[in-house]
Protein backbone atom coordinates (compact mmCIF):
# COMPACT_ATOMS: atom_id res chain seq x y z
CA UNK A 1 0.00 0.00 0.00
CA UNK A 2 0.91 3.82 -0.69
CA UNK A 3 1.88 6.46 1.57
CA UNK A 4 -1.36 8.02 2.04
CA UNK A 5 0.00 11.96 1.58
CA UNK A 6 1.89 14.38 0.11
CA UNK A 7 3.76 17.22 2.30
CA UNK A 8 3.24 20.56 1.28
CA UNK A 9 5.51 23.50 2.06
CA UNK A 10 3.92 26.89 3.46
CA UNK A 11 5.73 29.85 3.39
CA UNK A 12 5.69 33.62 3.02
CA UNK A 13 6.72 36.59 0.49
CA UNK A 14 5.87 38.14 -2.77
CA UNK A 15 6.74 37.05 -6.44
CA UNK A 16 4.93 36.57 -9.61
CA UNK A 17 5.57 35.23 -12.61
CA UNK A 18 3.65 33.50 -15.28
CA UNK A 19 4.05 31.50 -18.10
CA UNK A 20 1.32 31.61 -20.66
CA UNK A 21 3.04 30.21 -23.71
CA UNK A 22 1.83 26.21 -24.97
CA UNK A 23 4.87 24.33 -25.92
CA UNK A 24 8.85 23.99 -25.15
CA UNK A 25 12.17 25.98 -26.24
CA UNK A 26 13.91 24.03 -29.21
CA UNK A 27 16.96 22.11 -27.71
CA UNK A 28 20.38 23.50 -29.01
CA UNK A 29 23.14 21.33 -27.82
CA UNK A 30 23.59 17.59 -26.95
CA UNK A 31 24.23 16.23 -22.58
CA UNK A 32 25.98 12.73 -22.98
CA UNK A 33 25.20 11.64 -19.11
CA UNK A 34 22.83 12.26 -16.00
CA UNK A 35 22.73 10.92 -13.02
CA UNK A 36 19.85 9.39 -11.12
CA UNK A 37 17.18 10.07 -9.51
CA UNK A 38 15.40 11.95 -12.97
CA UNK A 39 13.09 13.76 -10.47
CA UNK A 40 14.93 16.12 -7.93
CA UNK A 41 12.91 19.07 -7.37
CA UNK A 42 9.97 16.27 -5.01
CA UNK A 43 9.53 12.76 -4.29
CA UNK A 44 7.98 11.12 -7.04
CA UNK A 45 6.63 7.52 -6.53
CA UNK A 46 4.63 5.06 -8.50
CA UNK A 47 5.96 7.08 -11.47
CA UNK A 48 4.50 6.14 -14.76
CA UNK A 49 5.67 7.66 -18.36
CA UNK A 50 4.76 6.87 -21.98
CA UNK A 51 6.13 8.57 -24.92
CA UNK A 52 4.55 9.86 -28.34
CA UNK A 53 4.87 12.28 -31.17
CA UNK A 54 8.35 13.43 -29.84
CA UNK A 55 7.48 13.54 -25.92
CA UNK A 56 7.43 11.54 -22.83
CA UNK A 57 4.41 12.08 -20.61
CA UNK A 58 5.29 11.40 -16.90
CA UNK A 59 2.62 11.30 -14.16
CA UNK A 60 3.04 9.59 -10.43
CA UNK A 61 1.05 10.06 -7.12
CA UNK A 62 0.81 13.42 -5.98
CA UNK A 63 -1.61 12.57 -3.26
CA UNK A 64 -4.80 14.67 -3.51
CA UNK A 65 -4.30 16.27 -7.20
CA UNK A 66 -3.03 14.36 -10.84
CA UNK A 67 0.13 16.01 -12.58
CA UNK A 68 0.89 15.11 -16.23
CA UNK A 69 4.44 16.49 -17.28
CA UNK A 70 5.41 16.44 -20.62
CA UNK A 71 9.16 16.60 -22.08
CA UNK A 72 11.07 15.83 -25.45
CA UNK A 73 14.10 14.42 -22.60
CA UNK A 74 13.53 11.52 -20.20
CA UNK A 75 16.22 13.05 -18.37
CA UNK A 76 14.75 16.41 -18.18
CA UNK A 77 11.24 15.16 -17.45
CA UNK A 78 11.77 17.12 -14.50
CA UNK A 79 12.08 20.40 -16.12
CA UNK A 80 8.99 19.88 -18.34
CA UNK A 81 6.10 21.56 -18.47
CA UNK A 82 4.16 20.38 -15.86
CA UNK A 83 0.57 20.20 -15.37
CA UNK A 84 -2.35 19.03 -12.95
CA UNK A 85 -5.04 18.17 -15.18
CA UNK A 86 -7.67 17.05 -12.06
CA UNK A 87 -7.97 17.36 -8.43
CA UNK A 88 -10.02 15.59 -6.40
CA UNK A 89 -13.15 16.13 -4.66
CA UNK A 90 -13.47 17.71 -0.67
CA UNK A 91 -16.17 14.65 -0.33
CA UNK A 92 -17.00 11.77 -2.08
CA UNK A 93 -15.96 8.19 -2.87
CA UNK A 94 -12.53 10.03 -4.39
CA UNK A 95 -12.25 12.67 -2.39
CA UNK A 96 -8.54 11.28 -0.91
CA UNK A 97 -5.58 9.06 -1.08
CA UNK A 98 -4.84 9.84 -5.26
CA UNK A 99 -2.72 6.64 -5.84
CA UNK A 100 -0.05 5.91 -8.45
CA UNK A 101 -1.79 7.31 -11.57
CA UNK A 102 -1.34 6.02 -15.08
CA UNK A 103 -1.81 7.72 -18.43
CA UNK A 104 -2.48 5.05 -21.83
CA UNK A 105 -3.22 6.65 -25.18
CA UNK A 106 -6.20 3.98 -26.34
CA UNK A 107 -8.54 5.28 -29.63
CA UNK A 108 -7.17 8.32 -29.84
CA UNK A 109 -8.00 9.58 -26.44
CA UNK A 110 -6.29 9.70 -23.18
CA UNK A 111 -6.89 7.61 -20.38
CA UNK A 112 -5.80 8.11 -16.69
CA UNK A 113 -6.55 5.42 -14.70
CA UNK A 114 -6.17 6.05 -10.98
CA UNK A 115 -7.10 4.53 -7.32
CA UNK A 116 -8.85 6.59 -4.58
CA UNK A 117 -11.04 6.44 -1.54
CA UNK A 118 -13.37 8.09 0.80
CA UNK A 119 -10.64 8.94 3.57
CA UNK A 120 -11.18 5.13 4.39
CA UNK A 121 -8.33 2.87 2.56
CA UNK A 122 -10.85 -0.29 3.13
CA UNK A 123 -13.08 1.63 0.38
CA UNK A 124 -10.05 2.55 -2.52
CA UNK A 125 -10.95 1.81 -6.02
CA UNK A 126 -10.03 2.65 -9.43
CA UNK A 127 -11.34 5.34 -11.38
CA UNK A 128 -10.83 6.52 -15.06
CA UNK A 129 -11.05 9.87 -16.75
CA UNK A 130 -10.99 10.30 -20.80
CA UNK A 131 -9.55 13.31 -22.38
CA UNK A 132 -11.48 16.01 -24.64
CA UNK A 133 -8.89 15.93 -26.98
CA UNK A 134 -5.52 14.96 -27.99
CA UNK A 135 -3.83 16.92 -25.59
CA UNK A 136 -2.63 14.71 -22.51
CA UNK A 137 -1.86 18.07 -20.58
CA UNK A 138 -5.38 19.36 -21.69
CA UNK A 139 -9.04 18.60 -20.36
CA UNK A 140 -10.91 15.42 -19.05
CA UNK A 141 -14.43 14.17 -17.92
CA UNK A 142 -14.75 11.74 -15.51
CA UNK A 143 -15.84 8.59 -16.59
CA UNK A 144 -16.40 7.25 -13.12
CA UNK A 145 -15.38 4.04 -11.04
CA UNK A 146 -13.63 0.92 -13.00
CA UNK A 147 -14.97 -2.50 -11.52
CA UNK A 148 -15.37 -5.58 -11.54
CA UNK A 149 -18.63 -6.71 -10.53
CA UNK A 150 -17.36 -8.10 -7.43
CA UNK A 151 -15.99 -4.72 -6.75
CA UNK A 152 -13.51 -5.03 -3.98
CA UNK A 153 -10.78 -3.28 -2.61
CA UNK A 154 -8.68 -2.17 -5.64
CA UNK A 155 -5.31 -0.30 -6.39
CA UNK A 156 -2.46 -0.35 -9.27
CA UNK A 157 -4.96 -0.15 -12.29
CA UNK A 158 -3.21 -0.69 -15.39
CA UNK A 159 -4.13 -1.80 -19.36
CA UNK A 160 -3.23 -4.50 -21.31
CA UNK A 161 -4.27 -4.24 -25.10
CA UNK A 162 -3.23 -7.45 -26.88
CA UNK A 163 -1.75 -7.30 -30.84
CA UNK A 164 -5.26 -8.11 -31.83
CA UNK A 165 -6.59 -4.93 -30.14
CA UNK A 166 -8.25 -6.99 -26.79
CA UNK A 167 -7.97 -4.43 -24.31
CA UNK A 168 -8.03 -6.23 -20.09
CA UNK A 169 -7.45 -4.29 -16.63
CA UNK A 170 -4.74 -6.08 -14.60
CA UNK A 171 -4.66 -4.21 -10.89
CA UNK A 172 -3.79 -5.01 -7.38
CA UNK A 173 -6.36 -6.33 -4.80
CA UNK A 174 -7.97 -8.20 -2.06
CA UNK A 175 -10.12 -11.64 -2.60
CA UNK A 176 -12.21 -10.48 0.35
CA UNK A 177 -14.32 -6.92 1.27
CA UNK A 178 -11.32 -6.45 4.17
CA UNK A 179 -7.50 -6.30 4.19
CA UNK A 180 -5.55 -8.99 3.26
CA UNK A 181 -3.08 -10.32 0.95
CA UNK A 182 -2.40 -7.73 -2.04
CA UNK A 183 -3.17 -10.11 -5.60
CA UNK A 184 -2.51 -9.51 -9.11
CA UNK A 185 -6.26 -9.66 -10.90
CA UNK A 186 -7.34 -9.18 -14.52
CA UNK A 187 -10.16 -8.71 -16.44
CA UNK A 188 -11.77 -7.81 -19.91
CA UNK A 189 -12.80 -4.80 -20.77
CA UNK A 190 -15.27 -3.90 -23.76
CA UNK A 191 -13.91 -0.14 -23.92
CA UNK A 192 -11.14 1.90 -21.77
CA UNK A 193 -13.71 2.08 -18.74
CA UNK A 194 -16.01 -0.52 -18.49
CA UNK A 195 -14.73 -4.42 -17.16
CA UNK A 196 -17.66 -6.91 -18.57
CA UNK A 197 -16.69 -10.03 -16.54
CA UNK A 198 -15.52 -11.20 -13.31
CA UNK A 199 -11.99 -10.88 -12.11
CA UNK A 200 -9.82 -13.91 -12.52
CA UNK A 201 -6.64 -14.13 -10.11
CA UNK A 202 -3.22 -14.51 -11.88
CA UNK A 203 -1.05 -13.68 -9.19
CA UNK A 204 -0.90 -14.09 -4.80
CA UNK A 205 2.46 -13.33 -2.84
CA UNK A 206 2.81 -16.97 -2.08
CA UNK A 207 6.81 -17.07 -1.87
CA UNK A 208 9.47 -15.75 0.86
CA UNK A 209 10.40 -12.47 -0.97
CA UNK A 210 6.92 -10.92 -1.94
CA UNK A 211 5.85 -11.13 2.13
CA UNK A 212 8.18 -9.03 3.52
CA UNK A 213 6.82 -5.99 5.93
CA UNK A 214 3.50 -7.55 4.53
CA UNK A 215 2.49 -10.02 1.65
CA UNK A 216 2.29 -7.68 -1.20
CA UNK A 217 1.65 -8.11 -4.91
CA UNK A 218 0.77 -4.64 -6.75
CA UNK A 219 1.98 -2.27 -9.64
CA UNK A 220 1.35 -4.65 -12.67
CA UNK A 221 3.06 -3.21 -15.53
CA UNK A 222 2.78 -4.96 -19.23
CA UNK A 223 5.93 -5.92 -21.47
CA UNK A 224 5.24 -7.80 -24.61
CA UNK A 225 7.86 -8.98 -26.90
CA UNK A 226 8.29 -11.87 -29.39
CA UNK A 227 4.75 -13.24 -28.90
CA UNK A 228 5.10 -13.30 -24.96
CA UNK A 229 3.12 -11.13 -22.42
CA UNK A 230 5.23 -10.07 -19.13
CA UNK A 231 3.51 -8.72 -16.17
CA UNK A 232 6.00 -6.55 -13.80
CA UNK A 233 5.13 -6.24 -11.11
CA UNK A 234 6.03 -4.89 -7.31
CA UNK A 235 6.17 -7.65 -4.62
CA UNK A 236 6.60 -6.96 -0.75
CA UNK A 237 5.77 -4.23 1.22
CA UNK A 238 6.04 -0.88 -0.41
CA UNK A 239 7.85 1.21 2.58
CA UNK A 240 10.41 -1.70 2.86
CA UNK A 241 14.00 -1.89 1.47
CA UNK A 242 13.01 -5.13 0.23
CA UNK A 243 10.12 -4.15 -1.91
CA UNK A 244 11.44 -5.84 -5.49
CA UNK A 245 10.44 -6.62 -9.20
CA UNK A 246 8.62 -9.66 -9.70
CA UNK A 247 7.48 -11.30 -13.22
CA UNK A 248 4.98 -13.36 -14.58
CA UNK A 249 5.35 -14.97 -18.31
CA UNK A 250 2.42 -15.55 -20.44
CA UNK A 251 3.57 -17.58 -23.64
CA UNK A 252 0.49 -18.90 -25.12
CA UNK A 253 -1.45 -15.76 -25.21
CA UNK A 254 -4.33 -16.85 -23.09
CA UNK A 255 -5.10 -14.01 -20.34
CA UNK A 256 -7.37 -15.34 -18.61
CA UNK A 257 -6.22 -18.49 -17.27
CA UNK A 258 -4.05 -19.04 -14.53
CA UNK A 259 -2.24 -21.51 -15.47
CA UNK A 260 -0.80 -19.77 -18.68
CA UNK A 261 1.08 -17.53 -16.35
CA UNK A 262 4.22 -18.50 -14.70
CA UNK A 263 5.99 -16.82 -11.59
CA UNK A 264 9.97 -15.52 -11.78
CA UNK A 265 11.74 -17.41 -9.03
CA UNK A 266 12.20 -14.66 -7.39
CA UNK A 267 13.09 -10.79 -7.60
CA UNK A 268 13.87 -9.98 -11.22
CA UNK A 269 14.76 -6.36 -10.27
CA UNK A 270 16.42 -5.56 -6.31
CA UNK A 271 17.61 -3.85 -3.95
CA UNK A 272 21.35 -3.70 -3.97
CA UNK A 273 23.68 -2.00 -1.22
CA UNK A 274 23.19 1.57 -2.26
CA UNK A 275 19.86 1.51 -3.68
CA UNK A 276 16.83 0.13 -1.62
CA UNK A 277 13.24 -0.70 -2.51
CA UNK A 278 13.09 -0.49 -6.33
CA UNK A 279 9.33 -0.92 -7.79
CA UNK A 280 6.45 0.22 -9.12
CA UNK A 281 7.55 0.48 -12.49
CA UNK A 282 6.78 1.65 -15.99
CA UNK A 283 8.95 0.99 -19.56
CA UNK A 284 9.24 3.22 -22.12
CA UNK A 285 11.33 3.18 -25.27
CA UNK A 286 14.37 5.99 -26.38
CA UNK A 287 13.48 8.89 -28.38
CA UNK A 288 14.74 6.61 -31.80
CA UNK A 289 13.16 3.67 -30.58
CA UNK A 290 15.94 1.54 -30.61
CA UNK A 291 16.52 0.90 -26.79
CA UNK A 292 14.59 -0.02 -23.64
CA UNK A 293 14.16 1.83 -20.56
CA UNK A 294 12.88 0.88 -16.87
CA UNK A 295 11.36 4.07 -15.08
CA UNK A 296 10.78 2.82 -11.41
CA UNK A 297 10.92 4.58 -7.72
CA UNK A 298 13.30 4.06 -5.07
CA UNK A 299 15.39 5.32 -2.00
CA UNK A 300 18.97 5.56 -0.89
CA UNK A 301 18.33 4.16 2.48
CA UNK A 302 17.70 1.00 3.87
CA UNK A 303 15.37 2.75 6.61
CA UNK A 304 12.08 1.35 6.39
CA UNK A 305 10.12 4.79 5.18
CA UNK A 306 7.51 5.74 2.52
CA UNK A 307 9.86 9.18 2.09
CA UNK A 308 12.89 9.23 -0.12
CA UNK A 309 10.77 7.76 -2.97
CA UNK A 310 12.07 9.01 -6.22
CA UNK A 311 11.98 8.38 -9.62
CA UNK A 312 15.00 6.29 -11.70
CA UNK A 313 15.50 5.65 -15.03
CA UNK A 314 17.58 3.39 -16.98
CA UNK A 315 17.85 0.89 -19.72
CA UNK A 316 17.37 -2.84 -19.45
CA UNK A 317 18.05 -5.51 -22.55
CA UNK A 318 16.86 -8.72 -23.67
CA UNK A 319 17.88 -12.32 -22.87
CA UNK A 320 18.45 -14.72 -25.78
CA UNK A 321 14.86 -16.18 -24.46
CA UNK A 322 13.03 -12.79 -25.63
CA UNK A 323 12.67 -12.83 -21.17
CA UNK A 324 13.71 -9.01 -20.10
CA UNK A 325 17.22 -8.32 -18.23
CA UNK A 326 16.47 -5.21 -15.91
CA UNK A 327 20.21 -5.63 -14.28
CA UNK A 328 20.79 -4.02 -11.14
CA UNK A 329 19.63 -0.04 -9.89
CA UNK A 330 22.45 2.00 -10.95
CA UNK A 331 23.31 3.98 -7.60
CA UNK A 332 23.18 7.10 -7.23
CA UNK A 333 25.60 10.01 -8.67
CA UNK A 334 26.98 7.29 -11.35
CA UNK A 335 27.09 9.31 -14.80
CA UNK A 336 25.12 7.36 -17.30
CA UNK A 337 24.42 7.65 -20.88
CA UNK A 338 21.47 9.64 -22.19
CA UNK A 339 19.00 7.72 -24.03
CA UNK A 340 19.90 6.85 -27.65
CA UNK A 341 18.25 9.92 -29.79
CA UNK A 342 17.63 12.08 -26.86
CA UNK A 343 17.45 15.43 -28.15
CA UNK A 344 20.04 18.33 -27.29
CA UNK A 345 19.83 20.45 -24.33
CA UNK A 346 19.35 24.05 -24.34
CA UNK A 347 22.84 25.61 -22.98
CA UNK A 348 20.41 28.37 -21.62
CA UNK A 349 17.50 25.92 -20.03
CA UNK A 350 14.66 28.05 -18.11
CA UNK A 351 14.63 28.18 -14.35
CA UNK A 352 13.89 25.02 -12.90
CA UNK A 353 10.03 24.71 -12.05
CA UNK A 354 8.51 25.13 -9.03
CA UNK A 355 8.39 21.67 -6.80
CA UNK A 356 4.63 22.27 -6.41
CA UNK A 357 2.19 21.10 -7.53
CA UNK A 358 1.71 22.54 -11.09
CA UNK A 359 -1.36 24.28 -12.87
CA UNK A 360 -4.94 22.96 -12.49
CA UNK A 361 -6.72 23.28 -15.49
CA UNK A 362 -10.68 22.79 -15.77
CA UNK A 363 -13.54 22.90 -18.06
CA UNK A 364 -16.30 22.35 -15.50
CA UNK A 365 -17.86 25.42 -17.15
CA UNK A 366 -17.09 25.62 -21.21
CA UNK A 367 -16.85 29.25 -20.88
CA UNK A 368 -13.95 29.35 -17.98
CA UNK A 369 -10.23 27.74 -18.00
CA UNK A 370 -8.61 27.52 -14.54
CA UNK A 371 -4.87 27.63 -13.44
CA UNK A 372 -3.62 27.80 -10.35
CA UNK A 373 -1.30 27.22 -7.46
CA UNK A 374 -1.97 25.14 -5.26
CA UNK A 375 0.50 25.59 -2.18
CA UNK A 376 2.15 28.90 -1.06
CA UNK A 377 5.38 28.13 -1.79
CA UNK A 378 9.00 30.03 -1.75
CA UNK A 379 9.90 30.81 -5.36
CA UNK A 380 13.83 31.63 -5.00
CA UNK A 381 14.31 32.17 -8.32
CA UNK A 382 12.18 33.00 -11.51
CA UNK A 383 9.04 29.96 -11.87
CA UNK A 384 7.62 29.62 -15.06
CA UNK A 385 4.18 28.55 -15.07
CA UNK A 386 2.91 26.82 -18.57
CA UNK A 387 -0.20 26.35 -19.55
CA UNK A 388 -2.11 25.42 -22.98
CA UNK A 389 -3.59 28.80 -24.67
CA UNK A 390 -3.19 30.66 -27.38
CA UNK A 391 -3.12 34.38 -27.04
CA UNK A 392 -6.60 35.28 -28.99
CA UNK A 393 -6.67 36.80 -32.33
CA UNK A 394 -6.87 40.37 -30.92
CA UNK A 395 -3.32 39.57 -29.07
CA UNK A 396 -4.71 39.57 -25.76
CA UNK A 397 -5.25 37.05 -23.00
CA UNK A 398 -7.18 37.79 -20.21
CA UNK A 399 -6.55 36.61 -16.33
CA UNK A 400 -8.35 37.17 -13.32
CA UNK A 401 -5.74 37.16 -10.29
CA UNK A 402 -6.10 36.46 -6.68
CA UNK A 403 -2.87 36.91 -4.51
CA UNK A 404 -2.06 37.56 -1.67
CA UNK A 405 -0.15 39.76 0.44
CA UNK A 406 1.73 37.78 3.09
CA UNK A 407 3.57 40.33 5.39
CA UNK A 408 5.13 42.54 2.80
CA UNK A 409 4.60 46.23 2.74
CA UNK A 410 2.96 46.37 -0.64
CA UNK A 411 2.36 49.73 -0.81
CA UNK A 412 5.91 51.05 -1.45
CA UNK A 413 6.44 53.63 -4.36
CA UNK A 414 9.25 51.57 -5.69
CA UNK A 415 7.66 48.26 -7.03
CA UNK A 416 8.01 46.90 -10.19
CA UNK A 417 6.11 44.97 -12.73
CA UNK A 418 8.71 43.16 -15.54
CA UNK A 419 6.83 41.57 -17.94
CA UNK A 420 7.99 40.58 -21.61
CA UNK A 421 7.94 37.94 -24.60
CA UNK A 422 10.49 36.05 -26.03
CA UNK A 423 10.14 34.00 -29.32
CA UNK A 424 10.94 30.83 -29.99
CA UNK A 425 14.37 32.82 -31.52
CA UNK A 426 15.19 33.92 -28.02
CA UNK A 427 14.44 37.91 -28.90
CA UNK A 428 12.68 38.99 -26.26
CA UNK A 429 10.07 41.78 -26.55
CA UNK A 430 8.58 44.49 -23.87
CA UNK A 431 5.04 43.18 -23.07
CA UNK A 432 2.51 45.67 -22.48
CA UNK A 433 -0.14 44.39 -19.41
CA UNK A 434 -3.05 46.34 -17.97
CA UNK A 435 -4.63 46.03 -14.58
CA UNK A 436 -8.36 47.24 -13.09
CA UNK A 437 -7.31 47.34 -9.99
CA UNK A 438 -4.42 48.76 -7.71
CA UNK A 439 -1.86 46.12 -8.57
CA UNK A 440 0.86 46.42 -6.05
CA UNK A 441 -1.79 46.36 -3.33
CA UNK A 442 -2.57 42.48 -4.80
CA UNK A 443 -5.73 42.43 -2.06
CA UNK A 444 -8.42 40.43 -3.74
CA UNK A 445 -9.19 39.82 -7.08
CA UNK A 446 -7.34 41.75 -9.69
CA UNK A 447 -7.84 41.68 -13.57
CA UNK A 448 -4.55 41.12 -15.62
CA UNK A 449 -4.87 41.76 -19.71
CA UNK A 450 -1.39 40.88 -21.19
CA UNK A 451 -1.17 42.09 -24.79
CA UNK A 452 1.31 40.63 -27.21
CA UNK A 453 3.68 42.44 -29.44
CA UNK A 454 2.44 43.08 -32.98
CA UNK A 455 5.53 41.49 -33.81
CA UNK A 456 4.91 38.56 -32.12
CA UNK A 457 1.51 38.04 -34.08
CA UNK A 458 1.41 34.91 -36.10
CA UNK A 459 5.47 34.21 -35.08
CA UNK A 460 4.31 30.80 -33.62
CA UNK A 461 4.80 29.73 -29.75
CA UNK A 462 5.60 32.34 -26.97
CA UNK A 463 7.17 32.46 -23.66
CA UNK A 464 5.35 35.01 -21.68
CA UNK A 465 6.49 35.68 -17.87
CA UNK A 466 5.19 38.69 -16.10
CA UNK A 467 7.19 39.72 -12.83
CA UNK A 468 5.97 41.84 -9.94
CA UNK A 469 8.93 42.88 -7.47
CA UNK A 470 9.18 45.34 -4.41
CA UNK A 471 11.99 46.78 -2.71
CA UNK A 472 11.27 43.99 0.27
CA UNK A 473 10.27 40.99 -1.76
CA UNK A 474 10.17 39.66 -5.16
CA UNK A 475 7.68 36.53 -4.45
CA UNK A 476 4.46 36.98 -4.53
CA UNK A 477 1.98 33.75 -3.35
CA UNK A 478 -0.63 33.36 -5.81
CA UNK A 479 -3.40 31.52 -7.41
CA UNK A 480 -4.39 32.57 -11.33
CA UNK A 481 -7.73 32.04 -13.02
CA UNK A 482 -7.61 32.75 -16.79
CA UNK A 483 -11.06 33.60 -18.46
CA UNK A 484 -11.44 31.93 -21.35
CA UNK A 485 -13.15 34.99 -23.86
CA UNK A 486 -10.07 36.32 -25.43
CA UNK A 487 -8.40 32.95 -25.57
CA UNK A 488 -9.51 31.66 -28.71
CA UNK A 489 -7.21 29.69 -30.98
Amino acid sequence: MKAKSIGKQFTTGIFLLLLLAPSFRPALAQKATFTEPIVTSQDAADPWIIYKDGFYYFTFTAGDHIEIWKSPRITDIDKGLKVTVWRHPSTGPECCDIWAPELHFINNRWYIYFAADNGNDANHRLYVLESTTTDAQGSYVEKGKISAPSDRWAIDGTVLQKNDGSLYLLWSGWSGATQGPQNIYIAPMSNPWTVTAERTLISSPTNAWEKIGWSVNEGPEVLQKGGNIFIVYSASGGSTPDYCLGMLINRNGNVLDPQSWTKSPGCVFAKTNQVFGPGHNSFVKSPDQTEDWIVYHARNTPLQTWSGRTTRAQKYTWNADNTPNFGAPVPPNVMVPVPSGEPAVSPSPLPSPSPTPAPILLTEEPTERAAALDALTLMRDPFYLPTTNSFGVDRQTRIMLFAANAGVNSNEDNQQIIAQAENLQGKVYPLTVEFSGEVPAFSWLTEIVAILPSELVNSGDVWVSINVRNAASNRVLISLRQTASLLQK
